[in-house]
């Protein structure tokens, strides 16, 4: 009965009907609109244009660690003047990471914070502390977040390494944290190290050499740029950790090890088109 009646009669009877029909329907939409929110309206646009949902954008290439916090520098028992940079990935109460640098005997030689990651996610944090010693000296990094609750620490990571006296002899300037790059790698900084020479180096993730060159910057207690282009053949895209250090005359071991996560996409990506 209702198919015939809608199909029949007069023409301003069957557009008072879809009007009927179509005005419930819309105040449906606005009050599904209004229930959810700005944030997630766009969930439900799609259906409301009358299309099927899009499929989400593609995963970053640094996908979320198994802890609060991942750290990629300082680098365990490596050796730093100061200051010491601290990079890390993280997702903590309020974005807050503490850090802490402490010698053998557990005194505090220096105490800073840095913001990364919060309930919205991962996300890289950055900063350096400063310490003065007079010799070479064992110390600890800790890298830390502590309980809204009571203040204690919840989620910890410690590195050895050794201080030495005096201040860093390699600055990393570029790439910066967090950065997106296209297949070429621009590198620069600002060094004084054994010989003029910089050791540069990708790596993955977890610490293995992609490839490594030098560069050539400052030396015998002056100070100059350094520049280099690594070209890094992918596919697909990847994240890549970016290496800068001097190496000591005496054990031939990396000093004052510099280290910046980046993402790396091929070319004719969306990033790289």
């Amino acid at each position: 009965m209702f198919s015939r009646w809608f199909r029949g009669g007069t023409e301003s009877g069957r557009l008072s009907t879809r009007l009927l029909i179509l005005v419930p329907v819309l105040a449906g939409v606005v009050f599904a609109l209004a229930w959810l929110g700005e944030a997630n309206a766009g969930l439900l646009m799609p259906f409301i244009l009358g299309g099927s949902q899009s499929a989400p954008a593609a995963t970053p290439p640094w996908s979320d660690p198994p802890t609060h916090i991942e750290l990629f520098a300082p680098v365990a028992n490596a050796a730093y003047h100061s200051p010491i940079d601290v990079v890390g990935l993280s997702r903590t109460f309020e974005g807050q990471v503490g850090i802490r640098l402490l010698d053998s005997e557990g005194e505090v030689l220096a105490e800073r914070s840095a913001i990364g990651g919060a309930a919205d996610g991962f996300d890289f944090f950055h900063n350096y502390v400063r310490f003065t010693v007079t010799g070479t000296v064992t110390g600890t990094v800790e890298v830390f977040e502590t309980s809204a609750k009571d203040g204690s620490i919840i989620t910890e990571t410690v590195v050895p390494v050794t201080l030495l006296p005096g201040q860093r002899a390699v600055d990393l300037n570029m790439p910066v944290v967090g950065a997106t790059l296209c297949n070429v790698i621009g590198i620069s900084g600002y060094s004084n190290t054994f010989e003029a020479t910089v050791g540069v180096d990708l790596r993955q993730r977890n610490g293995d050499i992609i490839t490594q060159s030098t560069a050539m910057g400052g030396n015998l207690g002056i100070y100059a740029d350094f520049n280099l282009a690594f070209s890094l053949p992918i596919t697909q895209a990847e994240p890549i950790l970016v290496s800068a250090h001097d190496t000591s005359a005496a054990t031939g071991e990396p000093v004052d090890v510099a280290t910046v996560p980046i993402a790396l996409y091929p070319p004719g990506s969306e990033q790289c088109p």
